[in-house]
């Protein structure tokens, strides 16, 4: 088996002969800005992040007391933005499981609003009714205290499932 980057670079070379004929993009998750800092009432994304990473998905379980591999345990925001790309058209149903509170936003529109203030790990939902392509997503997240977590799901009509990375592209994407 080639090592990672050889699969990679081939991908690469293989889009640049594509772009004439189809949009190519690799999915790789959304872009994480990570701040260690929040207010009891809620996130603190503004000045310049602590750390930036491309999440493949959002699915960090609750209950850990070192989320992420910073170490960090409380006090900490995330801001994640980017495109999540829709298949097929319709009303779709987005939600997160976070603790402590949570908020998704598409094409600048609040779709969820799981920002009760500190609280126990909890869902909420709302729906959007979205138009196949891509679409600007973003989300904020904060843990004020003690164990934290933060999962984004959605619902297509099978059921709630964690939004998967094949459809969740970095803000540097540049969408056709």
């Amino acid at each position: 088996m080639p090592p990672p980057y050889i699969a990679r670079l081939f991908i690469v070379f293989s889009c640049f002969f594509m772009i004439a004929t189809a949009h190519c993009a690799i999915a790789e998750g959304l872009t994480g800005y990570y701040y260690q800092r929040a207010k009891k009432s809620g996130p603190v994304v503004v000045g310049p992040p602590d750390q930036v990473v491309v999440d493949k998905t959002i699915n960090f379980a609750t209950n850990t007391w070192n989320w992420r591999p910073f170490g960090w345990q409380e006090h900490f925001s995330v801001y994640w933005t980017g495109w999540i790309n829709i298949s097929s058209g319709g009303s779709i149903t987005f939600s997160t499981f976070s603790d402590d509170g949570s908020k998704v936003y598409i094409d600048d529109q609040n779709i969820v609003e799981n920002n009760r203030g500190r609280q126990e790990p909890s869902w909420s939902s709302g729906t959007a009714n979205l138009s196949p392509g891509y679409h600007k997503i973003e989300i904020t997240y904060y843990n004020w205290k003690g164990s934290g977590g933060m999962g984004l799901y959605w619902d297509t009509g099978a059921g709630a499932q964690i939004v998967p990375t094949d459809v969740l592209f970095p803000e540097t994407f540049q969408p056709q």
